[in-house]
C-alpha cells in the first residue's frame, strides 16, 4: 500500500455545506492534509468549522480561462470543471500524491488500502446498459482520480479541453494512452448509476446530499439524485450516526 499524502477538492458557493459534509467524513477516518480550490464565499462559510489540516485557495473566485470548451449542458459548469485539474496538480507538488475527490463524495471507511499504484481511477461498474452508458458518459467517474504523477492533470485537461464528448469525464479512458493505471474496487464511489440493491461493504457515496444542485437537473437527474440521498441517509443512520447528524445540522 502506497501512502496516502493528500486530498484535494473543488467547491464554489452553492456547496458549501457538501464540502463541510466531505471534510466531516474525511476527517473521521483521515488525518491527511486537504487541499480545497474554492470562492472566497465557502471560504468564509467554512471558518465556522475547526476542521485540521484544511488548505484553502480560493482561485475559483475567477472560473473564465481560455479554450474552454463548448457547453456540453447545463448542468456542470466547465469553469469549475476546470478547477479539478488545478486543485489536484497543486495538491500533488505540495504533498507528492493525492486523491482528488468531488466534494459531494461521503467517505464511510478508510480510503487508502487499494492504493498501491502511481494512478488510479474509479470505474463505473454501471449494473446495464454498460456500453451505451460508457459511450454517454464515461466508463470511468470523474470525481474519484489518485495520482502521484504530475503530468496526470495536465493530461486530464487537454483531453476535457479536446477530446471528450460528456465533459471532463468521458474522455478519461483516453488516459490509457499515456498512463499504466489501475482501478478502485466496486466499494469505492457509490453512486446513482450503481445497482444498490446488492451492495457490499462500502467506502464512499458519490451523492448530492443538499438539494441545492436539484433544481440544475432534468426530471430523472433529479429523482434518481433525490432517491440516492434518501438511501446515502439511511445508511448513515444505520452505520455512522455522527455522519447523519452533522448532516442534518449542515442542512
Amino acid at each position: 500500500v502506497m501512502e496516502l499524502k493528500s486530498f484535494a477538492t473543488v467547491c464554489t458557493n452553492e456547496c458549501w455545506e457538501e464540502l463541510a459534509i466531505h471534510i466531516f467524513s474525511l476527517r473521521k477516518f483521515h488525518s491527511q492534509p486537504i487541499y480545497v480550490i474554492c470562492d472566497t464565499e465557502t471560504k468564509i462559510a467554512m471558518s465556522q468549522y475547526d476542521f485540521p489540516d484544511v488548505i484553502y485557495s480560493t482561485s475559483a473566485d475567477d472560473l473564465s480561462f481560455e479554450n474552454a470548451p463548448k457547453q456540453m449542458g447545463t448542468f456542470h459548469n466547465v469553469g469549475i470543471i476546470n478547477k479539478k485539474m488545478d486543485a489536484l496538480s497543486e495538491a500533488i507538488l505540495l504533498f507528492g500524491n493525492s486523491l482528488f475527490l468531488d466534494c459531494d463524495i461521503v467517505a464511510v471507511s478508510p480510503l487508502y488500502s487499494e492504493i498501491k499504484h502511481s494512478i488510479m481511477l474509479s470505474p463505473h461498474y454501471y449494473p446495464q446498459n454498460v456500453e451505451e452508458n460508457c459511450k454517454n458518459f464515461g466508463y470511468y467517474n470523474a470525481g474519484y482520480v489518485f495520482s502521484d504523477t504530475s503530468d496526470l492533470p495536465n493530461k486530464w485537461r487537454e483531453i476535457f479541453l479536446q477530446r471528450s464528448s460528456f465533459y471532463e469525464q468521458e474522455g478519461m479512458v483516453r488516459l490509457h494512452e499515456d498512463f499504466e493505471i489501475a482501478k478502485f474496487s466496486e466499494k469505492h464511489n457509490v453512486g446513482a448509476w450503481r445497482n444498490l440493491a446488492n451492495l457490499g461493504k462500502v467506502k464512499s457515496f458519490h451523492a448530492h446530499l443538499t438539494d441545492k444542485m436539484f433544481a440544475k437537473a432534468d426530471d430523472r437527474l433529479s429523482d434518481s439524485m433525490y432517491s440516492m440521498r434518501e438511501f446515502v441517509m439511511r445508511y448513515l443512520r444505520r452505520n455512522h450516526l455522527d455522519i447523519f447528524d452533522f448532516v442534518r445540522g449542515v442542512l
